[in-house]
């Protein structure tokens, strides 16, 4: 999602330091490789996402990322690794 679609239904408080879609585009593509948490150059909802998703509920392992992972990317104790 990019542009004025990624601000759709937001509302922002009185300390929020970026409020327009270009600011908060701008942020996330800095953030892209930190966001790469299973290390195979792309940082996507698919994948990185749905490993994060199963961290915060405590999956660890081949519950971790079975299905979320491609042969390239970390094995499962390095993305564990790298999370924590």
């Amino acid at each position: 999602m990019r542009g004025e679609r990624l601000l759709s239904g937001l509302t922002f408080d009185s300390i929020a330091t970026r409020r327009t879609a270009n600011e908060i585009e701008s942020y996330l593509a800095g953030l892209s490789s930190d966001l790469d948490i299973d290390g195979d150059g792309r940082a996507l909802a698919s994948t990185d996402g749905l490993i994060y998703q199963r961290y915060t509920k405590d999956r660890a392992g081949v519950a971790l990322t079975a299905g979320a992972r491609n042969a390239s990317a970390r094995n499962d104790a390095g993305v564990k690794a790298y999370l924590d």
